[in-house]
């Protein structure tokens, strides 16, 4: 058993189970702002059918990013994406092609977050 506290006090102390070595005093709630920045969508492994009824103009992926820090840019297959930004959030719009495609979050010098997608 341990005495746990909350920073921000969200939630007043109480006593905790934990497993031997597992134990955590304090819990430090942080602002999602100053969290890593990570893709938000779309998902690792995610497969995109084109639909050929609509006219390729027409279609577009929304890649997006929770982000938090400035400088931040969105990369598909190492070429940058024009972005817009509010709230934490970065999304950039996507023409998709048909193929694999790395997408990747990156400040030009530390890679945040990676996924792959494919396109049929």
């Amino acid at each position: 058993k341990t005495r746990v506290s909350f920073v921000p006090a969200i939630e007043p102390p109480r006593t905790e189970l934990f497993l031997a070595g597992t134990e955590m005093p304090r819990i430090i709630v942080t602002d999602p702002t100053d969290a890593r920045p990570r893709l938000s969508g779309p998902a690792d492994g995610s497969v995109i059918a084109l639909d050929p009824d609509i006219p390729p103009a027409r279609q577009r992926v929304a890649i997006r990013a929770r982000t938090g820090l400035p400088g931040v840019i969105i990369q598909l297959d190492n070429s940058t994406l024009p972005v817009s930004s509010g709230d934490g959030i970065t999304t950039a719009l996507w023409a998709p092609t048909p193929g694999s495609h790395i997408i990747t979050l990156t400040d030009g010098r530390h890679v945040f977050d990676r996924v792959r997608i494919s396109v049929r």
